[in-house]
């Protein structure tokens, strides 16, 4: 009588372990990571329409998960350091692509979609537009 709670003890465990690795590998949500670097190329421009401080920032999205996952917006915010409560948001603008040694747009910044277990890389570049009203400075 005691040898036939053996199977079935073996049975449970092994169902606990089969609903473990269900839901770790199928249930749980994507798992991203945003690496950044290894430089970043600072632009100023003083347009018509206003002043504009660019950032081109090559940046990696990996999913360390078995689900895929979706980025649908980045940000940065840039602060100065006399003035903490100075912060200017600033989100992506577009993709960018290197020619030669200079950046140019690649394609307007959209949701990106990441395998499970993979990566993708994009060169964004982050615009923070000064609104000027021309004739009245």
């Amino acid at each position: 009588m005691g040898s036939s709670y053996i199977p079935v003890i073996i049975s449970i465990i092994g169902l606990v372990v089969a609903i473990i690795t269900f839901i770790l590998t199928f249930v749980r949500p994507a798992k991203l990571i945003c690496k950044v670097g290894p430089y970043i190329k600072v632009h100023y421009t003083d347009f018509d329409k206003g002043r504009v401080l660019g950032l081109y920032i090559p940046v990696t999205f990996i999913n360390t998960s078995n689900r895929i996952g979706v980025i649908t917006k980045s940000a940065i915010s840039i602060t100065r350091t006399d003035s903490p409560d100075s912060n200017y948001y600033t989100p992506w603008k577009n993709f960018s692509k290197v020619d030669g040694n200079k950046f140019v747009v690649d394609e307007i910044s959209h949701c990106i979609a990441i395998s499970g277990k993979s990566s993708g890389q994009k060169n964004v570049r982050f615009a923070y537009i000064k609104k000027v009203n021309f004739g009245k400075e």
